[in-house]
Parts: structure tokens; C-alpha cells; sequence
């Protein structure tokens, strides 16, 4: 029996809950979230959209010179020109638009068409003189306008020349006049009986036993268009006659092969356009290939060319008569009228040698002896067999050409003018010595600037017949292990009696900068008319009347910069004011602050401004009466099109205080889509300059690799003006002599330390160090000088091994002698040279990079280098590029593709969290078509996102900003600073 199932009783309870207190309360959430949302959506900040608009920079765009900008090609001409007619002038008068300027102040210039124009300054028309179509026709390089203003000469088919060889162009293989006059065919004749192939510059292999004498055949040299020695020929004591090979070919290579910037020169008449070939040989048939060709002032247009080292003179365009000056031109040994390999390229800077007095009745010119300079031999691998290219090239302690500079009257009845010489100045005529630059003050004085060879005298001298001696006006001698700085020859003023130079100036505690001074005819001491703590480039011009001087210099803020001064001389009622006429300018964004202004003569109204950067370069005409821009010569509007649509990169400038009083002046180029407030790490380039005496940053428009590597790669580039900068206190410029990368390379590891120190954004895991030349020897400087191993590796391109192996203008200047004698400096070479401290490069990551025909710095400098390495047992990369000079232009593309992937070889490699980083932007790129996401942080700045945070798909539902294309992403990744703040 079951006993009954026990049952519990539960009481129950009325419903107490209170749905009055939880309505209150659900409103009371809903209000407070409400406001919430509503402050978030009002407080928020719109989006700004890309920080960036334009498409990156490929290395294509840098360099097809798309962005290149032709220099202004434009000068001043004076009296009323024919192409502005009395109609014209009456027109401007009546309708009140003619200015009150100089009257008859014109300028003629290329203009954007590609024709040439006259500008009529008082009216501001502009009338065509020439059209593009005859520009395009003779693809015309440069214009000169004759000084009466009838023809025009032009200046085109400019001969491409590589070492040893002549690359043949269609309009060269009818070239039938090069060799037409019978002196320099018998020399050509002498050359090859005589077998000396010292002489010719030929080679053993190409020169050897089986050239045999006159009337024996010259049958072993293959001909191929390229070869640097003569082609198979017979050669007789009375002629020529060619075997088997084209006559033009035959004259255009003996051309190039001795006779180097050689262009074909057409005058054009204006008033019927008719056109007429310049050639030293009117009788003949022919357009040769001339050095130089230039007008003489004068009403007649007579021309002075120079061909095959030889100076002529031809009447006018149209005339027959053609007058030699000189015939002891010889080739690669005796230049008359155009400059050896050390003058052109140190120097003065220039192919021409030859200055015309300003009425035309005197002619002046430089002949250049290079017999004892020693040759530099320079192989060419254009053939089965090496050929040899001879260049006589002065190194260190090694024989100077020696120069001589010459007077010739011009118009003379006489038909070859005896030339006369000038006599240096006792100072340095005793010893080696140069000559710097040469000018006329009036028609019979020549204003000329010697400078000894050890570098430490400049002497102003004028010279004047009828002996031509050379008498002093100024001599500026520089302290020990310091070079003299006057180089330009003075500004005269009208009478002759006075003049303007640019001088150095001691200014108290401020320092010494170069300022101009005013001098005067017969005694040696200057006048100082500026001063304080910035630097005068050079005296423009020296309006009497007014007692004003105009000058080009840059301000004691920004030491790259170049501006228009202006200063009242001596005679002025206030004298000494000094004024910048263009430092206020601001009629672009950015301002333009590097400027090149050219004044007409005897007209201080106008001034044709050409400002080249930092903005996309123009031209303008500036009144300085008014102070306003009156026209716009070239804008240069397609390329600002073309800039509008690129991604620039962002600039920022720094002070860095070095050693002592120094400051050194900072640039980075950062990417298009930098900001601070982002964590972002960017590899660093370091871009290592350091040529004592030049600029080292400028504020020119510019377009380079650099360019291509912020805006491409997102990488950062940095630039510094250290110590031997020009543009700042002397003392500082003057600091790395006798010690040439010492101090250079310590300047550039402060800054680069000092940055990295305090600009979180760059990587100091991921920094390269690059440099070119000279660049190159203080690149490898700034790696020894880096004994904390923070530049990962370095490029050196064509680098100066051993300063005693360089030119030796350049060495000397800044170096002294080599030679062991009281005041040499034989240690300072040997400290200097990294052949001796190739062993303190072990262990770092380097890569020489030389072309073997260099003519510059040479191939040896990277070879001895090479041989230095190794035997130190350094570990190194090199690329050599075949035939190629210190420029490399033919192998550009592959060269900055092969330093792009070095440098991104020598980086260390990415960690794991970096690597999984990379994979997830990566994706996200593919398809958000290059956009980066971003991360808020509680900091308030913005991270890329931390790998696993989000998945492959990226962050959901969100839309990040734009930073990055995708062009870049394999470069630029960001380490997350702090990933456990990621919201």
C-alpha cells in the first residue's frame, strides 16, 4: 500500500513590477544616446578628401623632360627696330598707352611657339619675327640677333659626340666642306705618313706596323660608321683618294674625332627670310661644321667663327670675303678662340674664347697650349678591338696649359691683321697662372682677371695699347688655406674712370660675406657699398646718372635664395641704402625666390625678370619705376598643365645647430600625402652634396630622382647645406679646405642624428645615403664617419677616389699642393683619400657605380677604389656602364632602377607583424583602388591597422581616408606605434 504523495503549497503574490520607472527610464537612455549621436554627427569634422590630388611620378615622367623648362633665350637690342612701324607708335601715343621708358628699349626672345618675337617695351607690343615653322625645319638649339638688326643667326644640328666615336646623323653624311681646305687636308696627310699615332690618337691596335708610308695602303682599320680611327684609304703627298669608303663619311669623322662641339650655324635675313649657310670658305660648296660662330657689334653683322681651332672673320652674312686671323690652331694641342678641356669645364665655363670690342674695331681672343699636359687614356669599346681616346687632362702637381690672350684689329686694310699680345701683370706672370674672365671697358681697354695657380691671388688688371700691358687696379690676396673669391672681371662705369667688383667684406661679429665695392681707376683701395650677414653673387649693372647700382643676392634669412638689390653708390646724397626690388614679390603661389634679372642697356626703367623656382619657371617685365608686373613674357603654360596633374612632393626646412656658430639649413622632401599626425615610418635617402664654393640647396624648379622617389616611393629625401656652402659666411665656406670631407661628412651625420632623434615619422632602420662626383667621396665619408652603423648602406656614383688624381683647377683651389715643400699639403691628401680607408668601410653595405668613359672624374678612381676594397676585404656591389661619361644620359632608366633596388635590397627586412601588415593593405588596395585604412587611436592620431584586427576584407563598414596608391605600397609601411590603443 502507497502512501500518498505530499503535495507543496506555494502562496501567491500580486504583480508589483513598476512599468512606469522603466518607461522613465528607457526615455531617459534613449535622450542621452540620442544626444550622443546627435553631438558625434554635429561635432565631427566633414571629410577632407584625399590629401593629395594628381598621379604619382614615374621615373618615364622624369625622365622624358616633360618637365624640363628651356632657359630664357632673350636679350636686350636698342633703337627703334623696322618691325615696329610709325603707325604703331602713333596708335600707342594717341590711345595713351605708351610707357614713358627708355624709347627704343626692346627685347627679342624665344617665345612659346617656338619662333622668335620682338617686344617694343613703351607700347608692350609684341611682334613675330621669325615662325616656328623655320625653327622646327632646322631644329634650331639657339638664336643670336644681329646688331642692326637685320639677320638672325641660328645655331642647329649640333653633333652628338661620344668618346672616340661619331654617332652618324642623316644631316651629317653629306657634310662635304669639314675637310675642304688644303692645309688641313696636308695635315691630315702629314699625320698618317709621319705613323705617329701619338699624335692622331690613334691606337697601337689600329695604328701599328701595317700603316706604312706615303703611297702605301692603310688596309687593316675596319670602317663601321663608329670607329675611332681613320677608315681604309690611300694617302699621297698631293691628295686623297678614298677605298672603298663615302668621302662625307670619311671628312665628318676626322670632324668629331678632332674637333669636338661642332655645330652648323644658317643666317637668316629677316625682311625676306632668306637664308644663308656660315662657312669660313664662301667659294665652296658645303655647310661645315663650325665651333663657335658670334656677331661683332657693328653696323656691318660681320661674323667671328672658329673652325678646326682657327679663328676667321667673315665681313657680313652675304659678304665673300672671309679673313683667318689665326693658323696655328693644331688639333687636341693649340686652341685658338675656344677653350681646352680645363677651361671649358673649370674655368670659365664656356665653349667661346673670343670677346669683340663694343663698336667692333678690336677683337680679343684666348689660344690654349695643351702640348705638355699629359694625356688621359680613355678606352672605347666600340669595335672588335678597344680603341683609345686621348684627352689631355692637368691633374695635381702636373703640367697647366699654358695661355695667352691676343688683340687683332678688325676692318683693317691690311689683309691678315698682326694680333697683338697682353702682357699679365708682374704679380703672376713669373709664375703658372690662369686667367679667369675677360671683358671690354671701352674700345681700347680690356678689363681681364688673372689668378695665380696656387689659388691665393686674384688681380683686377686693365690693359691697353699700344704695348697691351696689364696694369693693376685691384689685388685680392687670401689668407692660408683659403682661396681667392674675385673671379668676374669689374663693372666700368661709362667714362671708364670708376668701377664695381664684388669683394670680400670683414663686418664685425656678423662674419664675412662678399659684398660689391666701389673702385676707381688708378688707385687700388675699394670702397665697400653693402654689407651685413648676406652674400652678392654679382653686379648686374651701374646706372651713373641716378647713382644706382644693381646687383643679384640672396637675404640673411634664406641663404638659397636670389633676388634683385639695388644700393646708391659713393656719389649718391645718401649713400650705401641698400633695397631687395623683388624680395616682396608675390603674384605666385609659392613666391618665387631665385630669380635671374637681366637689365637692358642704359635702361634702369624696365627689367626682365626670369624667376626659375621654386613654382614652374616664367619671364616677365618688371617696372621698376612702378613696381608692378607689366607683362608676361613666357609663362610657360603647358608646362603648368602638365604640373597641375601631378602629385608634388611636400617641403619642410629645418636649422640644425652644429659645432660652434654654425647652423645648418635643413630640406626635407616628404611624401604627397605626409602628415605629422599620422605613424607612418618612411625610409630616408640622404642626398650628399658638399662642393665647397657652389649652392647646395636651391630654390630653383626642378625635376629629379629625388622627385620620383617621394612622390613614387613614399620615401623621404634629405638635403643639407653644411659647412663649404656658398651663400653664407666665408669663414664656413671656407672650412672644408685642406681637408676636403672631413667636415662634410660630420655635418651630415649631426643632421641626419638630430633628425632622427626628434622626427618620429622617419625610419631610422631604413636609411641610404647616396651621392654623385663629389657628392660621392663625402657620401662614403659621411659611412666612415658613422661608426653607429645608422646609414644601412650607400651609393656612390662616379665618386673622386683621391683628390690628387682629380683636374687640377679644382684640387688646387681647394686642396693646395700635394707636393711635400713648406705649405704643401701632402697629408692632408693622404687623409683625405679613401683609397687609404677602404678598410674602414668593412662590414658596410656599398655599391660603386662609374661609366668607363668619364671624362670628368675618370674610370680609374672607381677601378683603384675597387682594388683598394678588395684588398681591405670589403664586401662590395658594382655597375659599370660601358662608353658612358659622368652623366650617364644614355643609361639613366637603368641606373635609377638599379639604386632603387639596391637600396630597398640593403634595407633590413620587415618582421613578421610588418610582413602580415603588408599582406592585409595589400588586399585592401587591390580593391578599394588604393586607399589605406585608417585607425583612430585614443591619442587622437591615426594608425594603419593592426594585421588580425581586421581580416583580409579590411574594416567593416567603415571608410577610411585616402593615403596611399597603391604605385607605393610595397615601400611604405607604418609600425604601429602603440596597437593596443586601436579602438
Amino acid at each position: 500500500m502507497h502512501a500518498p504523495a505530499h503535495t507543496e503549497l506555494v502562496a501567491s503574490t500580486p504583480d508589483n513590477r513598476n512599468w512606469r520607472g522603466i518607461l522613465i527610464a528607457l526615455v531617459v537612455i534613449g535622450a542621452v544616446c540620442g544626444l550622443i549621436i546627435f553631438s558625434v554627427v554635429l561635432l565631427t569634422p566633414p571629410d577632407s578628401g584625399p590629401r593629395f590630388s594628381g598621379s604619382r611620378f614615374t621615373l618615364e615622367d622624369v625622365l622624358s623632360g616633360a618637365f624640363d623648362t628651356p632657359k630664357f633665350n632673350g636679350k636686350w637690342i636698342s633703337a627703334l627696330s623696322p618691325a615696329i612701324n610709325a603707325g604703331q607708335v602713333l596708335s600707342s601715343l594717341l590711345s595713351g598707352s605708351w610707357r614713358t621708358g627708355e624709347a627704343g628699349a626692346e627685347v627679342v626672345f624665344g617665345d612659346e611657339n617656338g619662333g622668335v618675337s620682338l617686344l617694343y617695351v613703351p607700347t608692350l607690343i609684341v611682334t613675330p619675327l621669325v615662325s616656328n615653322f623655320t625653327f622646327r625645319r632646322l631644329s634650331v638649339e639657339e638664336f643670336d640677333v644681329s646688331p642692326n638688326k637685320k639677320y638672325i643667326l641660328l645655331k642647329h644640328d649640333i653633333l652628338q659626340i661620344v668618346m672616340g666615336s661619331y654617332m652618324f646623323e642623316p644631316e651629317y653624311e653629306v657634310d662635304e666642306q669639314v675637310l675642304a681646305e688644303p692645309e688641313v687636308q696636308q695635315e691630315d696627310l702629314a699625320l698618317l705618313q709621319n705613323m705617329d699615332c701619338a699624335k692622331t690618337g690613334y691606337t697601337e691596335s689600329h695604328c701599328d706596323d701595317d700603316i706604312v708610308a706615303a703611297n702605301k695602303q692603310i688596309d687593316h682599320i675596319n670602317w663601321r660608321g663608329m670607329a675611332a680611327c681613320p677608315p681604309p684609304r690611300y694617302a699621297t703627298r698631293g691628295g686623297v683618294e678614298s677605298k672603298g669608303v663615302d668621302e662625307a663619311k670619311w671628312k665628318s669623322w676626322y670632324a668629331a674625332r678632332h674637333f669636338r662641339h661642332l655645330a652648323k650655324y644658317t643666317v637668316l635675313q629677316m625682311d625676306s627670310e632668306h637664308m644663308v649657310s656660315v662657312t669660313p670658305f664662301p667659294a665652296r660648296e658645303g655647310h661645315p661644321g663650325l665651333q663657335h660662330a658670334s656677331w661683332v657689334p657693328g653696323a656691318a653683322a660681320a661674323l667671328v667663327l672658329v673652325h678646326q681651332n682657327d679663328v676667321y672673320l667673315k665681313e657680313s652674312p652675304s659678304s665673300p670675303v672671309v679673313t683667318r686671323l689665326t693658323t696655328t690652331g693644331h688639333t687636341h694641342l693649340v686652341f685658338n678662340g675656344i677653350t681646352d678641356y680645363l677651361y671649358r669645364e673649370y674655368i670659365l665655363h664656356s665653349v667661346s674664347a673670343v670677346w669683340a670690342s663694343s663698336d667692333g674695331t678690336r677683337l680679343c681672343y684666348a689660344t690654349f697650349n695643351d702640348t705638355n699636359v699629359l694625356e688621359m687614356k680613355i678606352p672605347v669599346y666600340n669595335d672588335a678591338y678597344p680603341t683609345i681616346e686621348a684627352v689631355r687632362y692637368p691633374k695635381v702637381d702636373t703640367p697647366n696649359p699654358s695661355v695667352s690672350l691676343w688683340v687683332v684689329e678688325l676692318g683693317r686694310s691690311t689683309p691678315t691683321p698682326t694680333p697683338k699680345d697682353l702682357k699679365p701683370p708682374t704679380r703672376v706672370k713669373s709664375q703658372d697662372h690662369y686667367f679667369t674672365s675677360v671683358s671690354w671697358v671701352d674700345e681700347d681697354t680690356v678689363a681681364v682677371v688673372w689668378r695665380n695657380r696656387a689659388h691665393n691671388i686674384s688681380v683686377l688688371t686693365t690693359c691697353t695699347p699700344p704695348m697691351w700691358f696689364c696694369e693693376e687696379l685691384f689685388v685680392e690676396e687670401s689668407a692660408p688655406r683659403r682661396w681667392a673669391t674675385i673671379e668676374q672681371a669689374p663693372l666700368f662705369a661709362q667714362n671708364s674712370t670708376g668701377y664695381m667688383t664684388v669683394a670680400p667684406l670683414v663686418d664685425g661679429t656678423l662674419g664675412t660675406y662678399p659684398h660689391v665695392h666701389q673702385g676707381v681707376v688708378g688707385s687700388r683701395h675699394l670702397i665697400p657699398l653693402t654689407f651685413g650677414p648676406y652674400t652678392v653673387f654679382s653686379v648686374l649693372a651701374w646706372d651713373v646718372n641716378n647713382n644706382l647700382v644693381y646687383y643679384v643676392a640672396n637675404t640673411e634669412s634664406e641663404s638659397s635664395d636670389r633676388h634683385l638689390w639695388r644700393v646708391t653708390d659713393v656719389n649718391a646724397e645718401v649713400p650705401r641704402v641698400q633695397e631687395c626690388l623683388t624680395c616682396a614679390l608675390n603674384y605666385t603661389t609659392p613666391a618665387c625666390r631665385h630669380f635671374t634679372p637681366h637689365l637692358g642697356p642704359d635702361n634702369f626703367n624696365e627689367v626682365l625678370l626670369e624667376c626659375e623656382g621654386p613654382g614652374v619657371p616664367h619671364t616677365m617685365l618688371y617696372s621698376l619705376l612702378e613696381e608692378e608686373v607689366l607683362l608676361f613674357v613666357h609663362n610657360n603654360t603647358r608646362l603648368r598643365d602638365e604640373s597641375d596633374t601631378m602629385a608634388w612632393p611636400q617641403r619642410k626646412e629645418f636649422r640644425v645647430k652644429l659645432d660652434g656658430d654654425f647652423t645648418a639649413k635643413v630640406r626635407l622632401s616628404l611624401p604627397p600625402e605626409f602628415s605629422e599626425e599620422e605613424a607612418f615610418l618612411h625610409p630616408l635617402v640622404v642626398v650628399v652634396g658638399g662642393v665647397p664654393g657652389q649652392q647646395q640647396l636651391s630654390d630653383r624648379w626642378g625635376v629629379d630622382w629625388s622627385t620620383y622617389l617621394v612622390s613614387n616611393k613614399s620615401w623621404v629625401v634629405l638635403e643639407a647645406e653644411v659647412r663649404g656652402s656658398a651663400g653664407q659666411d666665408l669663414g664656413h665656406m671656407y672650412k672644408p679646405a685642406w681637408r676636403l670631407g672631413d667636415h662634410e661628412a660630420h655635418d651630415h651625420l649631426a643632421v641626419l642624428r638630430s633628425l632622427l632623434a626628434k622626427l618620429e615619422f622617419l625610419d631610422g632602420s631604413r636609411v641610404a645615403a647616396f651621392g654623385w662626383g663629389h657628392g660621392g667621396h663625402n657620401a662614403a665619408r659621411l659611412v666612415i664617419a658613422d661608426t653607429e652603423s645608422q646609414v644601412s648602406c650607400v651609393a656612390m656614383v662616379s665618386p673622386i677616389a683621391d683628390w690628387s688624381l682629380y683636374a687640377s683647377y679644382y684640387s688646387e683651389r681647394l686642396m693646395g699642393t700635394a707636393k711635400v715643400v713648406p705649405g704643401g699639403n701632402y697629408r692632408g691628401y693622404e687623409e683625405s683619400s679613401l683609397l687609404l680607408q677602404a678598410a674602414l668601410l668593412k662590414n658596410r653595405s656599398l655599391m660603386l657605380i662609374h661609366g668607363t668613359a668619364d671624362t670628368d672624374v675618370h674610370f680609374d678612381h672607381t677601378l683603384k677604389l675597387s682594388h683598394a676594397l678588395t684588398k681591405a676585404g670589403v664586401i662590395f656591389r658594382q655597375q659599370t656602364y660601358t662608353d658612358e661619361g659622368h652623366d650617364l644620359e644614355r643609361v639613366q632608366l637603368h641606373l635609377y632602377h638599379t639604386l632603387e633596388q639596391y637600396f630597398e635590397s640593403c634595407f633590413p627586412p620587415y618582421n613578421e607583424e610588418e610582413l602580415s601588415l603588408k599582406r592585409v593593405v595589400e588586399a585592401y588596395l587591390a580593391r578599394s583602388g588604393g586607399v589605406v585604412p585608417v585607425v583612430r587611436t585614443a591619442a587622437g592620431g591615426t594608425l594603419l591597422p593592426r594585421a588580425g584586427v581586421w581580416g583580409a576584407n579590411g574594416p567593416p563598414g567603415d571608410s577610411p581616408s585616402p593615403t596611399l596608391t597603391a604605385s607605393s605600397s610595397s615601400i611604405l609601411w607604418g609600425r604601429m606605434q602603440d596597437p593596443e590603443k586601436v579602438q
